[in-house]
């Protein structure tokens, strides 16, 4: 027996805004096929995007939709502004409806595997993601049992100065941040959560790793995210890698709240210039001593970093502020822990270092190492939360049951059993409960 067909609907549109503050409509599509009902979220360029995909699909895949028998997306709008105007979201509303409604009904509609994911039906995140460039795919829920302190989250943005970045790099990445122990640890003492480190134009901030992933993912931040885990854990003793967690919950406890900071002069060589080193016979000489950031034992070495920005006599801070990009950030919270073993200063560290096979993965003090890139799915199918038929009736009967006994309690009350009336104070309440 066949599948049943599948009905969509654009029910209805709202203004939203994204994480660069940019305003876009968002529409609301009702999916049905046989008892089920769920519904999805789409942006125009979602829309596009589908389009543009079925154009470009091989005539001999399964469930290609022929050319000719592709029904019309509705233009996009280049003036600025016009593409939030009421008439135009009004009648786009109404067009995409007719684009839908003509894709689902056709012959094609239950094999096309794009169409599909489009209706949150099933994903194609990773085999999108594996033809491009064969990477292992992790499910966002996951994350917390799979990685741990050390571990560098990889980004590729949407936005225009990101793609920039990489277009000037050659990088696929152009935002990194590292994963560290949260401070609060949710659950009882096995759970173990864990927080995104990183540095974006709010600051040097830890967020809970998962809800940071996903809102980058709902918002439709990023393009790509990928995953490096630390390896070579199992090389060091037990005493020593709760020595260089601590280091790191120090170091993320340091320069939390610290600003936002690029400039052409810090990636060429200027401004929080650091760089580790190890003692030579124990000692530092006078200059040395005076740029001494700080100073940590592992087994029978010491690690130390140095600031070129000398502290004042008094202790505090000189002139400049501490601040940080975000592929610097993570570079000196490696050399921190002493996992970075490099001349190198961090602010010369562009996010596509850490990509891999690059610069990092030659930095990296043995037997550490970082593994491939992992990408991270993030998408929950919608298909999921799919209600039958049945359901939504129980659901209305005990809706309509709840209110008949509101209505009753509220009618008991307006006379009592001595003929008076209650409070009306009392009475608002019990309607109200």
């Amino acid at each position: 027996m066949p599948p049943p067909m599948i009905n969509a609907l654009v029910e209805s549109y709202r203004t939203a805004t994204d994480m660069n503050n940019k305003q876009f409509t968002s529409y609301r599509l009702t999916v049905k096929q046989g008892d089920l009902e769920w519904f999805v979220i789409k942006r125009y360029s979602d829309f596009h995007t589908l389009h543009q995909t079925l154009l470009d699909q091989d005539p001999q895949e399964m469930g290609c939709i022929p050319l000719d028998e592709l029904p019309r997306l509705p233009p996009k709008q280049f003036t600025p502004g016009r593409s939030l105007s009421d008439d135009v979201v009004s009648e786009r509303k109404v067009r995409l409806g007719e684009y839908l409604s003509a894709l689902t009904c056709h012959p094609q509609a239950l094999c096309n595997v794009h169409l599909l994911s489009f209706l949150g039906i099933i994903s194609t995140s990773r085999q999108i993601d594996v033809e491009k460039r064969s990477r292992p795919v992790i499910h966002i829920s996951r994350m917390n049992e799979t990685v741990e302190w050390g571990d560098l989250i990889l980004f590729k943005c949407r936005n225009t100065l990101s793609g920039l970045q990489r277009k000037v790099t050659g990088a696929e990445f152009d935002h990194v941040g590292i994963i560290v122990p949260s401070s609060t640890p949710s659950g009882g003492p096995s759970t173990v959560s864990f927080e995104l480190l990183e540095s974006t134009g709010e600051g040097v901030t830890s967020y809970p790793l998962i809800g940071r992933l996903m809102a980058y993912s709902n918002h439709s931040f990023t393009k790509i995210m990928c995953l490096r885990r630390l390896r070579g854990r199992g090389d060091i003793p037990v005493d020593q890698l709760d020595n260089r967690k601590q280091w790191l919950v120090d170091f993320k406890e340091r320069v939390e709240g610290a600003p936002y900071g690029f400039s052409v002069k810090k990636m060429i060589g200027g401004g929080n210039k650091r760089k580790s080193s190890r003692m030579t016979n124990g000692s530092l000489d006078e200059e040395d001593s005076e740029r001494l950031v700080f100073s940590k034992t592992k087994g029978e070495d010491t690690v130390i970093v140095f600031d070129d920005d000398t502290r004042s006599s008094d202790g505090g801070e000189g002139d400049e502020e501490e601040n940080f990009f975000c592929s610097e950030l993570v570079a000196a919270c490696l050399m921190e822990v002493g996992l970075l073993h490099t001349d190198k200063e961090p602010a010369s560290f562009w996010p596509g270092a850490f990509a891999e096979n690059d610069s990092i993965d030659e930095s990296v003090e043995a037997p550490f190492h970082f593994s491939s890139e992992i990408a991270i799915d993030c998408r929950m199918m919608e298909v999921g939360k799919a209600v039958s038929e049945a359901d939504k009736a129980k659901r209305r009967e005990r809706l309509l049951r709840k209110r008949r006994n509101t209505h009753k309690k509220a009618k008991s009350m307006l006379v009592g059993s001595d003929g008076t009336s209650p409070p009306r104070d009392e009475l608002i309440h019990h309607v109200k409960t």
